[in-house]
């Protein structure tokens, strides 16, 4: 568990964002990690990430009020189903979230979220091969 502070506001939990108001220290944790999935999954549906037409510090009070990304309006952009499961990764308080393993266990069955198959946009999709990058501070791609 790192308790660097870097990382972008848009995908922190509010713990991180203010640990103080939790009765918490800067920790990252499984739910930390949760929060921010919750995150990439909205950005996966939506191309941007939460609240990304506001400015950092507006987005970081929307979170600690405990506001949260409206559910996308295109239907063919998320089912109801698995908004309302990504919704519960975003909880205000940690013990609220589910557990990563839970996570785990309903992504990999998405079919049991949806009777709507997943819209890929064929025009914007990537259908080359994926070439491996090297993460800063590696020296083998990942």
């Amino acid at each position: 568990m790192s308790t660097n502070r870097g990382g972008s506001l848009y995908w922190m939990a509010p713990e991180l964002l203010d640990p103080d108001s939790f009765g918490l220290k800067f920790v990252r944790t499984p739910a930390t990690d949760v929060y921010a999935f919750g995150c990439v999954c909205f950005e996966l549906y939506t191309d941007r990430p939460p609240f990304s037409s506001l400015p950092e510090p507006a987005a970081l009070m929307k979170v600690l009020n405990g506001e949260r990304p409206e559910k996308p309006f295109d239907p063919r952009t998320m089912s109801d189903a698995l908004w309302q499961h990504v919704s519960k990764f975003w909880a205000d308080h940690p013990t609220a979230r589910p557990s990563t393993q839970s996570v785990v266990q309903t992504m990999a069955n998405p079919g049991s979220l949806s009777s709507q198959p997943l819209h890929i946009d064929s025009s914007t999709a990537h259908t080359g091969p994926i070439t491996p990058v090297a993460s800063p501070g590696l020296s083998t791609p990942i």
